[in-house]
């Protein structure tokens, strides 16, 4: 008979709001203290992209207007021993449609 030891969910996001970020961390960590999980999050690098334009298209080189966009990224470790339906749907209940979430599993087999 297989068993698993132990597995892993690893949940990699990225999103453009902060707060979106902090309210998927603390839902995911309050489901993992009911379940009895072993959760841990790790903040990634902060993505920052440019974008400068020209105002005038004919004239006035030296009139831009520059534009950043932000992706705010994290990576979720949710370790213990469970194989259940019920978690990766309300795991996926949480996700907003702002969040960019890949999810990864790992588990470690012996077998008796």
């Amino acid at each position: 008979m297989i068993q698993y030891k132990e597995s892993e969910l690893l949940l990699r996001f990225q999103t453009h709001n902060k707060e979106n970020s902090k309210r998927f961390i603390e839902t995911l960590n309050s489901l993992a203290k009911s379940k009895n999980l072993q959760l841990s999050s790790i903040s990634l690098p902060i993505e920052r992209k440019k974008f400068t334009v020209l105002k005038s298209p004919h004239v006035n080189k030296k009139a831009k207007e520059q534009y950043e966009i932000r992706f705010y990224n994290g990576l979720i470790v949710i370790k213990g021993n469970f194989l259940e339906k019920e978690l990766m749907q309300s795991i996926h209940a949480f996700i907003s449609s702002d969040l960019l979430v890949k999810i990864s599993f790992r588990s470690n087999l012996c077998s008796n």
